[in-house]
């Protein structure tokens, strides 16, 4: 009964990304998150994306090498902090044309 019920606000939440209000860009969303401007995001399962994120000066700052924090768990901890839903899936299944996607409040 609960898997019927997530499964389906994760599609309806889904079916937004790609119009008005919604963004597929890591950095938008890190910064739209600590901001608690995330309703829902998607973020890919086991994968990474090394870098720094300033909360003072709201800036994200991405590297190549895994000895930065995960952009990904910042966003989600972010969101999950501001009372948003956060779906992790399998890469192949985070919708929109991006890493990432996010649903994004006013």
């Amino acid at each position: 009964i609960v898997s019927a019920v997530f499964d389906r606000r994760r599609e309806q939440a889904a079916e937004r990304i790609g119009a008005a209000g919604t963004s597929t860009s890591l950095d938008d969303v890190v910064m739209a998150a600590a901001q608690g401007r995330v309703e829902t995001l998607f973020v890919p399962d086991r994968e990474h994306r090394w870098g720094s994120f300033d909360r003072d000066a709201l800036t994200v700052r991405k590297q190549d090498e895994p000895n930065g924090t995960d952009l990904y768990d910042v966003a989600a901890v972010e969101t999950w902090r501001n009372r948003g839903e956060v779906f992790v899936l399998p890469p192949e299944d985070v919708p929109g044309e991006g890493d990432v996607a996010a649903v994004l409040r006013y």
